[in-house]
């Protein structure tokens, strides 16, 4: 429809343009009606033109030879594409099914698995708080002990003498033992 409006808009733009009079334009109509009437027909019947062209087996035209498939070949694979499709659409939604069901299993997993991370992830952060602690207590020590030792190098340098030579090696590891024990 709008093909045969565009058509009559440029048949009368083209006589006002040319500046034909009416005669010229029905001289035009009447060269043109025939093929107009042609085409409107081929287009109506043209299911009846394609089986009627496509329904010969073989055609040999200007020395190019081929052949045709007969309407029910053409309707058998239709009909096998369809099929194909079809099943090809359940194998897809069985394996998306059990992709699913995989994925929902995974979870579940997943989450017996996170409890579990989460469980060492406390005791390790347990055992890291423990260990810091005794390191805090640790180092305290060593500090204390080189407080000792130096207060021992300097009494050494100064010549007085920490250990008493009156006294039995056993004493005085009794008393560099009880000195620890206090700081």
């Amino acid at each position: 429809m709008v093909a045969f409006l565009m058509l009559a808009w440029g048949l009368v733009y083209g006589m006002k343009r040319l500046d034909a009079d009416f005669s010229h334009f029905l001289r035009l109509v009447e060269i043109g009606i025939w093929p107009i009437t042609v085409l409107i027909c081929a287009f109506f019947f043209r299911k009846v033109f394609t089986y009627l062209f496509f329904s010969v087996e073989e055609y040999n035209f200007f020395g190019i030879r081929g052949s045709l498939k007969s309407v029910t070949s053409v309707i058998e694979e239709r009909a096998r594409m369809l099929e194909e499709k079809r099943l090809m659409d359940e194998k897809l939604k069985t394996t998306k099914a059990e992709f699913e069901a995989e994925i929902n299993m995974l979870s579940v997993q997943d989450k017996k698995k996170s409890a579990r991370f989460r469980e060492l992830t406390n005791n390790l952060l347990r055992r890291l708080s423990e260990v810091q602690e005794r390191n805090i207590e640790l180092e305290e020590k060593f500090k204390n002990l080189t407080v000792q030792k130096d207060s021992y190098v300097s009494s050494f340098d100064s010549g007085t003498y920490i250990i008493d030579d009156s006294k039995l090696t056993s004493e005085i590891v009794k008393d560099i033992d009880s000195s620890k024990k206090q700081s």
